[in-house]
């Protein structure tokens, strides 16, 4: 008596899932459902194959068709809402997700799970710290706190996204070519 009840909601299957994601999608960037699908495929190619270049279009393509009238209502907690445009679209790439992740030396804002790969992302906002140092603080923070350390059998993927308003930026390393830039620079 006197305790709540706890629940948890689960999508109940892949079709519900991709279509609820999608509609999230369409809704922030007035993208039909149809076309978000091809444009989430490319992107899981480009993410697997660490091809930032193509990787950062797509993030330009979806920020940019969001419609002028949202971005006041974005404005207040612009953090928080790129970063749940840019989860949503993560969903629909078939990878198990989980978002702020603590670990025994931070949080980590996501990582995505798929059989033998392993996509660590960090978030990063601001209005007034240039995009570069932004991807470079996300890229330390997995590396300096460890949060690559439990998928070493794996293949690791470190995705930094820098956020400014109406401005996008990502950058892609595998986890043995990230380690190395970082044990060079801070030699």
């Amino acid at each position: 008596m006197g305790e709540s009840s706890k629940y948890k909601l689960a999508i109940p299957n892949k079709e519900v899932h991709d279509s609820l994601f999608s509609y999230i999608l369409g809704t922030y960037t007035n993208y039909d459902e149809s076309q978000i699908q091809p444009m989430t495929d490319n992107m899981l190619k480009y993410i697997l194959n660490l091809d930032e270049a193509n990787l950062q279009k797509s993030f330009e393509i979806l920020l940019h068709k969001i419609p002028n009238l949202l971005y006041g209502k974005l404005k207040k907690e612009f953090e928080a809402h790129y970063q749940i445009l840019a989860i949503s679209w993560l969903q629909l790439l078939g990878f198990d997700i989980e978002e702020e992740i603590m670990t025994i030396k931070g949080r980590m804002d996501a990582i995505l799970k798929q059989k033998n790969n392993i996509i660590l992302i960090e978030f990063k906002f601001s209005e007034t710290e240039s995009m570069d140092n932004m991807l470079d603080d996300g890229l330390s923070q997995i590396i300096t706190n460890e949060y690559y350390k439990p998928y070493q059998n794996k293949n690791v993927i470190l995705l930094s996204v820098a956020f400014q308003p109406r401005n996008v930026k990502c950058k892609l390393l595998d986890l043995k070519k990230a380690l190395t830039i970082y044990k060079n620079e801070n030699n």
